[in-house]
């Protein structure tokens, strides 16, 4: 058991600060200030030490991986800070590499071998410099966390997939064989999007109710800011994955372009609208007649 003193404490080790004494896990009797803070019994075995800091910590950052995203997420939060805030918080470059740290210490805490976005949120409990920082890092990356940058890339990649497979099909282009074979990993990917989506929702968002670093009031906060967005994301990854699949078949059935057209006409109408004349007529299109 650790006291509200000794988490803090562990938190600023790891976001980069040292202690040369133990963490107070609750044994004490009284604080510096003379208040009693507890007076539970604990074997000195089950004491933490700084050498057990120290190996989670080696452990940690040798083992857990930071996805690029998180690490956007991060930039991103550094210009809000310095950019947003009056008076601006700066947050050097070293400080910014000790927060990702800490992100990975929490990952493998948790029994993961990567970093995730919903990490961030231990964020608003180093990079403050005055208390009422704390709750405008939290509304910024709430905030952040509602909106869901991966399906913008997916709709890009779907879109020159699409028109990769046109000129395909219509015998100006690639073989139809590289083109589903990506086409098949980005099915898979948004399945385990889609997967991971009707985790959190059947199980009340276990990646933020399960996270040991975060307490129960505020990752029940959490979890009910997020879940309407996650409903939302939910039918946008649906509706890409019938596209995608629909893409897939298509390419299999080695249709013609003008069928892909029929099947997809957004996806037609956008590739039409944005390619050359000489690339598109070929494939489907017919001259006027005046």
């Amino acid at each position: 058991q650790v006291t509200v003193s000794g988490l803090t404490q562990m938190l600023d080790y790891y976001a980069g600060n040292s202690y040369d004494e133990e963490v107070d896990n609750g044994s004490s009797s009284s604080s510096s200030t003379g208040v009693r803070t507890g007076a539970m019994q604990v074997d000195p075995s089950a004491r933490l030490t700084m050498d057990d800091f120290q190996h989670t910590r080696t452990a940690a950052v040798s083992s857990v991986r930071v996805p690029q995203h998180v690490i956007q997420l991060l930039a991103d939060l550094r210009s809000y800070l310095q950019e947003k805030i009056e008076p601006p918080v700066y947050v050097s470059d070293r400080r910014l590499v000790k927060a990702v740290a800490l992100m990975q210490v929490a990952a493998y805490c948790n029994g993961r071998d990567t970093v995730t976005e919903y990490d961030c949120l231990l964020l608003e409990h180093v990079l403050w410099q005055q208390p009422e920082h704390a709750a405008k890092i939290n509304d910024w990356l709430l905030s952040q966390l509602a909106v869901d940058d991966g399906m913008k890339q997916v709709s890009y990649l779907l879109r020159g997939l699409f028109a990769r497979a046109c000129k395909s099909l219509g015998t100006t282009g690639e073989s139809s064989d590289s083109i589903r074979a990506e086409v098949g990993q980005l099915k898979d990917l948004l399945a385990a999007k889609l997967a991971q989506i009707n985790t959190n929702l059947e199980g009340g968002f276990p990646v933020v109710l399960d996270n040991l670093w975060l307490g129960s009031e505020e990752s029940q906060a959490v979890a009910s800011a997020l879940v309407p967005k996650l409903q939302k994301t939910k039918v946008a990854v649906e509706q890409l994955l019938f596209e995608v699949a629909t893409l897939e078949v298509a390419l299999e059935a080695h249709t013609d372009a003008v069928t892909l057209a029929n099947l997809m006409p957004k996806h037609w109408a956008d590739f039409i609208r944005n390619s050359p004349m000489e690339e598109v007529k070929p494939i489907g299109t017919t001259p006027l007649r005046i």
